[in-house]
């Protein structure tokens, strides 16, 4: 049987080694996870100088906390949509261009609403990084290294995260927190400049290409993955090829079809009990350490979030080790029991010594990052066609930043109606239902196709005489 244009390119995205192309795609969106990272963890540091000049009430607080989580369950699925219709490069290079602004605007804020509001619109550009990096980095990644390549991507979250601490710390050894909290939150301006710079020079997807029926840019990209595309090959596509159909844009309602629905319900649903479990243990575990005599300073409070932070990074980094091997379901699952363990046996010693208590939020930390910490990166955009690809886990990005938002609310509202205790058992439960919803819905991808994944037609392209035309693009070069 021929091979058509979408079975060359394909096969070559799958069957091919790790080239310099997907490191240097591997790295650009990560650059993106890095900012993420860097400008969701950042805010618990800059609290505290941020509290004693503002004098925000504790509902200010809490808006501030999650004001850009609640922008970037916008942007998750804004960015998500424009990327399915417009490409993930343009898109990729605008959500940055929301990073530098917003970032810069954070250090001139004149009180706490202004910085509730550019918060907000910062995280309309992180969340909008979420499906644009994953979807990237999966439709260009070899099927053999695809989880390993999208869970890199997704262990920049961390090393960001680790980064603002360790920045924070610096700061605050050399200003008090008052004067230092402004130059904190702009300063990640600075690797988004960076990234805007590199991320200018990467190809587009060439699946995306494809799904847009343009077979020409789809096979330039790939002969940067293998320049040696044969005669033969050529000879199969012009016996194959006869004209293009171009397929409608996609549309958000098509992720509640019955093709997709389980994939759309499984996404969301795991990712958003994700950061109901997650979220506000993080973001409020260094004040109850705190409150255990565990800091003295300012600074010994950043040094002792990076703790945390480092933990997570290690967590990170051994599932991109072992992804291939166990696979993304059995990861899934090992984290969500994990998660879950913990916070129940904290919620049973609480309150405990300093180091006992620090040791086991380090191992939660560990435990999380192991699973949807990277797995968003890796094993929510196989489940999704190319078509919708971005779009899906833009709706998954939105779920679970409005999962984000409700968690700094409801560890409040737990802490003060069950104790402290209680709040951790309630986060806990989260990670339990976690565990039901991987049980059910989940699939394994491992070794798999993206097309085989969601069965997506390879459907023959016509078009009235190509020949020269293909073989113009898929013949060598001199």
């Amino acid at each position: 049987m021929a091979m058509t244009v979408h079975d060359i390119v394909y096969r070559e995205l799958d069957q091919s080694r790790v080239q310099a192309l997907h490191w240097k795609v591997g790295a650009f969106a990560g650059l993106g996870a890095f900012l993420d990272g860097f400008d969701y963890a950042v805010i618990a540091i800059a609290l505290i100088g941020i509290i004693p000049e503002f004098k925000p009430t504790p509902a200010e607080i809490a808006a501030l906390v999650a004001a850009a989580y609640a922008g970037g369950a916008l942007g998750g699925i804004l960015f998500g949509s424009l990327a399915d219709r417009y490409g993930r490069k343009l898109l990729f290079l605008l959500d940055i261009a929301f990073f530098i602004v917003f970032a810069i605007l954070s250090g001139f804020a004149t009180s706490v609403w202004m910085l509730i509001l550019v918060r907000f619109c910062l995280g309309v550009g992180l969340g909008g990084d979420f499906p644009l990096s994953a979807s990237y980095m999966t439709e260009f990644a070899p099927l053999r290294y695809r989880g390993r390549l999208g869970s890199w991507v997704g262990s920049f979250w961390w090393v960001g995260a680790l980064a603002a601490m360790l920045v924070g710390a610096v700061f605050f050894s050399v200003m008090t927190p008052i004067e230092s909290w402004r130059w904190i939150l702009a300063s990640g301006s600075v690797p988004a400049v960076v990234a805007l710079w590199l991320r200018a020079g990467l190809p587009e997807s060439p699946r995306w290409y494809l799904a847009r029926s343009r077979v020409d840019e789809a096979l330039a990209v790939i002969r940067k993955i293998n320049p040696a595309v044969t005669a033969s090959d050529v000879l199969a596509l012009a016996a194959s090829v006869r004209a293009e159909v171009s397929q409608p844009a996609a549309r958000l309602t098509e992720l509640f079809s019955r093709q997709v629905l389980r994939s759309t319900v499984f996404t969301a649903g795991f990712f958003t009990c994700y950061t109901l479990a997650f979220y506000a243990v993080t973001i409020y575990g260094p004040t109850i350490l705190k409150n255990l005599g565990g800091y003295t300073s300012p600074e010994q409070l950043a040094l002792g979030t990076a703790f945390y932070f480092l933990w997570a990074c290690i967590g990170a980094y051994t599932n991109v080790f072992v992804v291939e091997r166990l696979g993304r379901k059995r990861c899934l699952l090992i984290s969500f029991t994990g998660m879950a363990l913990i916070l129940f046996v904290v919620a049973a010693v609480y309150p405990s010594t300093f180091l006992i208590s620090i040791l086991l939020l380090a191992a939660f930390q560990f435990f999380q990052a192991f699973g949807p910490g990277v797995l968003w990166a890796s094993y929510i955009p196989e489940l999704f066609p190319t078509r919708l690809r971005a779009s899906g886990h833009g709706f998954a990005t939105l779920c679970s930043r409005l999962g984000a938002v409700l968690s700094s609310f409801l560890w409040v509202w737990a802490a003060a109606t069950f104790t402290i205790n209680g709040a951790f058992m309630v986060h806990g439960l989260f990670a339990g239902l976690g565990i039901a919803l991987t049980l059910v819905l989940g699939v394994e991808t491992r070794g798999r196709s993206l097309e085989e994944i969601n069965s997506e037609e390879k459907a023959t392209l016509l078009h009235p005489p190509l020949d020269d035309r293909l073989a113009a693009a898929v013949s060598p070069q001199p």
